[in-house]
């Protein structure tokens, strides 16, 4: 019986891998899903059914952002 080719993952000296890293754990994440009676199917069909909400108006999109406020610690400018 002939051997299954097995795909491995070798990391480079100098290589980051979080990008490997991200999709286990999503793999995982799915997975557990799954598990749990998860059907992504289904909430696909639900989502693609479910009506577009309209856009709010220019007014109500707009909010005023303002910078948090700074407290400056006296033991930093001992």
């Amino acid at each position: 019986m002939a051997a299954l080719p097995r795909i491995e993952w070798t990391k480079g000296a100098h290589t980051r891998n979080e990008g490997l890293d991200c999709r286990v754990y999503a793999t995982a994440a799915l997975h557990g899903l799954y598990a749990a009676g998860f059907d992504l199917n289904e909430a696909a069909r639900r989502m693609a059914d479910a009506p577009i909400r309209k856009a709010a108006p220019e007014e109500q999109r707009t909010a005023v952002l303002t910078a948090p406020k700074t407290i400056r610690s006296k033991w930093m400018n001992a």
